[in-house]
């Protein structure tokens, strides 16, 4: 059985993110140690939950990084970022979305801006223009 795929939708900019997003429920999965050796393509994008502190670990390859909220609302933004910041410059936040280089600026994401996350089945809502509600990552 394939991977569910998800996507990632600036709701409050009308702009999609990412159509390639991977969920990782936590920092320590497997699946975490092997990207932290690569870069993600520019299709690709990772959607981290689980992880409140930079310090918790390290990702060393440019990515634009958006921290969200539990309600998905943009906290905090970093563009072109190599490795995560302390907990002293992203002050509180649940989740982390990775995506490639210059998507922040592409889609003019700005801090309290409203993400949605779902299923690539789940597109066409969008799409019709209904309004989507928010997903938490699933346990």
């Amino acid at each position: 059985m394939e991977p569910q795929q998800y996507y990632a939708y600036n709701q409050t900019r009308e702009a999609f993110l990412s159509l390639n997003v991977t969920i990782v429920d936590q920092a320590g999965e497997p699946f975490w140690a092997a990207l932290s050796q690569s870069q993600l393509k520019s299709c690709e994008s990772i959607w981290l939950s689980g992880v409140t502190t930079g310090g918790e670990m390290a990702y060393h390859c440019p990515c634009d990084r958006i921290y969200l909220n539990k309600k998905l609302q943009v906290v905090a933004l970093q563009e072109s970022a190599i490795a995560f910041p302390d907990k002293t410059e992203v002050d509180s936040f649940a989740s982390v979305l990775m995506l490639p280089m210059h998507a922040i600026f592409s889609s003019q994401t700005q801090e309290g801006d409203q993400i949605l996350i779902g299923t690539i089945e789940d597109i066409g809502a969008i799409l019709d223009g209904a309004v989507c509600s928010t997903r938490a990552p699933e346990q």
